[in-house]
């Protein structure tokens, strides 16, 4: 069968040529390329030596060690983390403990600090070079941040071939991968941890930072190394000493008269620093371990060289002053007055900036012998302090609670007033957590739902299984309810109650 020749337009494929020979071409190297795939990455070079070079083995191990980690009850915001450096079978179930804090956060850069024990050089190095790259997949490096702390102090630079060798900052990378997921690094090494230096990148540190929650310190460092057992174990409890006291100044002064030593004393000189100016008020050691205790039998502890390795937590409760507290009391009191009157209500300008900070806020109007007459709140920080204050203390007047009886103005004239500023809140895994009299407890099974402040289980002298027999009858459920459905939520709280 003959079919038609196929007929082209001559017009339209002059057209083609046309554009195709105006259009122009772009070479491989000048292909648009999202910013990260513009700036070489540096490649592991702690793979197989320090952690595994495959994927799949990485993933289990972390993800072993990190739910093996037991569950630390930090109730406040974390500030910073100290880690050890050694290998992931060394050290890693150590670090875990830490890490595991990390599930669940937020932060969006992680500054890493630590020393350099392959070679020493002076000053201190702030990377803004490669990103790097693990067996979970690239990090990339915050470059403002790091520009910005550069800036800060001219013994703060970048020394490119410093961070291509280090490879204790990149141990901890697959760790803050599994936990963070998505987030940014500014790795920093400190050649000279002199206090002089400590001081020098603390304060760039805290220039940078204040204001800021989404960005978290993690100073990397071993404790002693190569001592006897008996004798490392001595010198290792001076260190975490000043460390869960909260104290740079006894650190740098105990590792100057080598009372102690660390690999990165200065990078956790600085953490605490900086950490302290930055709100921290706790430390708390999450785990402490020798070579010894994880890598030889009992028997040759005494004569073994050993390494020290421990974990902790610097964090805030981000309590406020005593004179933001009386100033709470006074905003609640004039908020019921100006209710009472039947005024509108009257906006304070607010110069604390603790009172201008979102956080969780209980206001209990009390009668003369102590007893609640009125509550009202809020569990999570959803409004200004100070607003919050206002707001609920006119709310725990006008409560419509059944449990409440209706408050006249007289009885809301005579009642005192308590503000019970609320920590984060954290689940409780366990009953055996829960501490009366210290933490407060929040319990919720689907609508139902109740809140008992730390104070009140202390003034009715409650045990564990007393509070959370009540807080289960609060919430109108069986008594046995938790554990089970219900879900108990646990708080410390800072009270400021009138007189």
């Amino acid at each position: 069968m003959n079919s038609k020749p196929e007929t082209r337009n001559p017009k339209l494929i002059f057209l083609i040529i046309s554009l195709c020979l105006l259009t122009p071409s772009l070479s491989d190297s000048e292909q648009i390329k999202p910013h990260s795939e513009q700036i070489k990455r540096r490649q592991a070079i702690a793979t197989d030596k320090y952690y595994p070079a495959s994927t799949p083995i990485l993933l289990r191990k972390i993800d072993l060690m990190i739910d093996q980690a037991p569950e630390h009850l930090i109730l406040g915001r974390l500030i910073a983390l100290i880690v050890p450096h050694a290998g992931i079978d060394h050290s890693g179930q150590i670090a875990a403990h830490a890490y595991k804090l990390l599930r669940g956060s937020r932060f969006k850069t992680v500054i890493l600090i630590g020393s350099n024990p392959e070679r020493e050089f002076p000053g201190i190095s702030v990377d803004k070079g490669e990103d790097y790259e693990t067996p979970l997949g690239p990090i990339l490096i915050d470059r403002k941040l790091a520009e910005a702390l550069i800036a800060e102090h001219e013994k703060l630079d970048f020394h490119p071939q410093v961070h291509q060798e280090n490879y204790t900052l990149e141990i901890q990378l697959p760790f803050l991968q599994r936990v963070l997921g998505d987030f940014l690094i500014v790795p920093v090494i400190m050649g000279n941890q002199n206090a002089e230096y400590c001081q020098i990148l603390a304060r760039a540190l805290i220039n940078q930072l204040r204001g800021r929650r989404d960005v978290l310190i993690l100073a990397v460092s071993n404790l002693s190394r190569f001592y006897p057992y008996m004798k490392a174990r001595t010198k290792d409890k001076v260190t975490l000493d000043a460390i869960a006291a909260l104290s740079p100044g006894a650190l740098l002064k105990k590792l100057s008269t080598k009372e102690c030593e660390m690999t990165g004393g200065g990078a956790v000189a600085a953490a605490l620093l900086a950490a302290k100016e930055l709100g921290a008020d706790h430390s708390e050691i999450l785990n402490y371990a020798t070579s010894a205790d994880r890598d030889i039998p009992e028997i040759s502890r005494i004569v073994h060289r050993v390494v020290g390795y421990s974990a902790a937590a610097i964090y805030t409760t981000d309590q406020i002053s005593r004179q933001a507290g009386l100033s709470l009391l006074k905003t609640a009191r004039s908020s019921i007055k100006e209710y009472i009157e039947g005024s509108l209500p009257q906006y304070a300008e607010v110069t604390d900036p603790g009172l201008s900070e979102p956080k969780g806020v209980y206001i209990t109007l009390l009668n003369g012998q102590g007893k609640v007459l009125a509550e009202a709140g809020h569990l999570l920080p959803v409004r200004p302090l100070n607003r919050a204050v206002q707001e609920l203390a006119v709310a725990a007047a006008t409560s419509p609670l059944p449990r409440y009886l209706p408050l006249s103005a007289a009885d809301l004239a005579e009642a005192k007033v308590e503000v019970s500023i609320l920590s984060p809140l954290k689940v409780a895994m366990s009953p055996n957590l829960i501490e009366p009299g210290i933490h407060g407890v929040a319990l919720e099974s689907g609508w139902q739902r109740a809140l008992i402040l730390p104070q009140r289980a202390a003034e009715a002298g409650w045990d564990r299984e007393e509070l959370l027999r009540q807080a289960c009858r609060q919430a109108g459920l069986p008594e046995q309810e938790w554990p089970g459905k219900a879900k108990v939520y646990i708080f410390t709280a800072q009270v400021f109650k009138e007189r």
